[in-house]
């Protein structure tokens, strides 16, 4: 079992730890460097198996009875996450600096970057969130 915890963060809201990210490789239990990229990733992976077993609820839809009685929306089907296009646009998004990953407090700034994840105490994925009206 990995040492590390991992968190999401927004700007203003509360930090929600996340569960164990699937690391791409087996042996980065056993203390294996990884990739910022691949930590991304895995977070990409554990979102898209959130979002797939999630059902909609009022606080999505607008009102809890809405799913019930407005068929547009009840006969619209999702259309399946493609999590090779997912990964992509999360590693864009940080390249950009839309998101922000942080090991023990200290900010990574490559998807390159190599990070000891048998030394990281916390592991934060900080979602930067554009101000409105520029």
């Amino acid at each position: 079992m990995l040492a590390f915890k991992a968190f999401d963060e927004m700007p203003g809201t509360v930090r929600q730890p996340l569960p164990e990210l699937a690391l791409p490789r087996a042996a980065s239990a056993a203390g294996w460097p990884v990739t910022a990229g691949e930590l991304i990733a895995a977070r990409v992976v554990l979102e898209l198996e959130r979002r797939g077993t999630a059902l909609p609820t009022a606080a999505r839809m607008g009102h809890a009875d809405e799913w019930r009685l407005d068929p547009r929306r009840r006969d619209r089907k999702r259309a399946p996450f493609d999590p090779e296009v997912a990964q992509a646009r999360a590693l864009a998004a940080f390249a950009r600096g839309g998101i922000i990953l942080l090991v023990d407090d200290v900010q990574i700034e490559g998807a390159d970057t190599v990070i000891d994840v048998a030394r990281a105490g916390e592991i934060t994925f900080l979602q930067l969130v554009p101000l409105v009206g520029g």
